[in-house]
Formats: C-alpha cells, structure tokens, sequence
C-alpha cells in the first residue's frame, strides 16, 4: 500500500476493535480519527453489538469490546493475513 493511503472501513473496524476498554478520547488518538468520524463507527459497531459504549458522564465514555466484537477481530485478522494486507498496515505504522 502506498505510503499516504487511507485506510478502509474494515481497517479501521480492526483498529477500533483491537483497543479494548479504552476511554474514547484515548481511543480517538490510538486509532487517529476525528471526533465526528470516531462517532460514526461506533455508533455502527454498537448496532452490531461488536462494542457496548459506557457512558460515563454527559461528556465522558468508555469502550468495551464484547465476546461478538473479539471474534470479529479474530476473523478481520485472518482475513488481512489470507489477503496480504498485514505487511501493508505494518509499513504505514512503521515506514523505516
């Protein structure tokens, strides 16, 4: 993958799903999005039930992957391994 690509939905469905019980702020930074775009995807993966959303406070809220959302991430892993896309994540994280 070209260095500057953006990422698919399914990647950043892995990204969020591999962060477990991380409050959104620091979620929002591990997973580099936007506040709007974080909302979006969680919104999705809570319909879902890959992730139950606790709201902490009128502001504060923390994730929690569920049992659904582990083995989703299980089976995006092995997709990204079968598809050789691994390598191509790895390199954007880590261009050196």
């Amino acid at each position: 993958m070209p260095v500057g690509s953006r990422r698919s939905d399914l990647e950043i469905i892995r990204d969020i799903l591999s962060v477990d019980l991380a409050r959104t702020t620091e979620l929002r930074y591990t997973v580099n999005l936007s506040y709007p775009q974080l909302q979006k995807y969680l919104s999705f993966l809570e319909q879902s039930q890959l992730v139950r959303v606790q709201r902490d406070g009128s502001r504060s809220s923390s994730l929690a992957v569920t049992d659904k959302g582990r083995a989703v991430l299980e089976q995006l892993n092995q997709l990204f391994r079968i598809l050789g896309l691994e390598s191509a994540a790895a390199e954007r994280l880590d261009p050196d």
